[in-house]
């Protein structure tokens, strides 16, 4: 369990905080802190913006007051048993805090990041992603960073149109590519979470792409490792990253300290073309009333369709 920052911290008294410095060696003075009536605190000192008015989100659970008067921010927790997930927020806020070069631009960027903290706690709060979720998510992640963005660069992070309710993970142009994750060891099949997933129309030519992931240990191959290396990536870019953490949130995926424990490897991939023959549920095959339907496919009955992307021709006609 992630140690309780606020744990050491004594209620405040008299009207004043009690609070201990976070990251010292910050431009930007930052607070753990506790109150007097002994709730948790995080307190941002931002005198070059007094004066400001900011639009700050409410949060669910998490009060959010400005003074003007010092250009101070403080975000105060309700429920100090729901304190793990706010010292996850508040350390995605220092992140952020530090990188930026003034108060004002570290005020606008903490604006913003807690407009995403709003929609992911709306969505659901603080719930994991199970398993198969995390190893799904995985897989797409791999596909963007090594397929994507080693192809298109920056570009790449547009083609992610599955969080954004399309029924396909990929949208590269006509190409539609969908992914799947294979756990080493486990059954040889791929479970097809909704019809939708393999269909697609004739001049939209599709990809199944299941990617072999095997547990490992090491500490670098975790699910958050890999979301940063692919913000790495992103070169900075506060639009690009924008759409990342907004992707992010569609999956309900939060930045909590028991993702860490969530470590794979992807040791290969393999494409199999989703053409006539394939073995999926055909839209003639889902008669009226039918929902929620989900099926698994067997690899060993796909090896006829396996296929190579012809990449050098989806770029070309992107770029013609």
């Amino acid at each position: 369990m992630t140690e309780n920052p606020w744990g050491r911290l004594p209620a405040g008294a008299h009207g004043d905080l009690a609070a201990l410095r976070a990251e010292p060696g910050s431009r930007i003075d930052m607070f753990w802190a506790r109150r007097p009536d002994g709730n948790y605190t995080f307190l941002f000192a931002l005198p070059d913006c007094a004066g400001a008015d900011p639009d700050l989100p409410s949060l669910r659970g998490i009060e959010t007051f400005w003074s003007a008067e010092k250009g101070a921010l403080q975000l105060v927790l309700c429920n100090t048993g729901d304190w793990e997930i706010f010292a996850t927020l508040c350390r995605d806020l220092i992140e952020i805090a530090k990188r930026s070069a003034s108060d004002a631009e570290a005020l606008d960027a903490l604006a913003v990041r807690l407009a995403r903290w709003q929609r992911l706690l709306m969505r659901g709060g603080a719930k994991l992603l199970d398993d198969r979720e995390i190893r799904g998510l995985f897989a797409e992640l791999v596909f963007l960073r090594d397929e994507l963005m080693g192809r298109f660069g920056l570009r790449g992070l547009r083609f992610w149109k599955g969080p954004d309710g399309a029924p396909q993970d990929f949208t590269v142009g006509r190409w539609l590519f969908e992914i799947k994750a294979h756990l080493v060891g486990s059954s040889d099949k791929v479970r097809i979470s909704s019809p939708e997933q393999l269909w697609a129309e004739p001049e939209s030519p599709m990809t199944l792409v299941v990617t072999r992931l095997a547990q490992v240990q090491d500490a670098s191959a975790s699910l958050p490792a890999l979301i940063a290396d692919v913000r790495l990536r992103l070169g900075g870019d506060p639009t690009l990253e924008a759409l990342l953490d907004e992707r992010l949130a569609q999956v309900n995926y939060l930045p909590l300290p028991e993702y860490e424990d969530h470590r794979y490897d992807a040791v290969g991939s393999t494409h199999y073309a989703v053409t006539h023959g394939f073995p999926l549920l055909s839209r003639t095959a889902i008669v009226a009333g039918l929902q929620d339907v989900t099926y698994s496919i067997a690899l060993n009955a796909c090896g006829t369709y396996k296929t190579t992307v012809n990449w050098a021709a989806v770029m070309e006609e992107l770029h013609g």
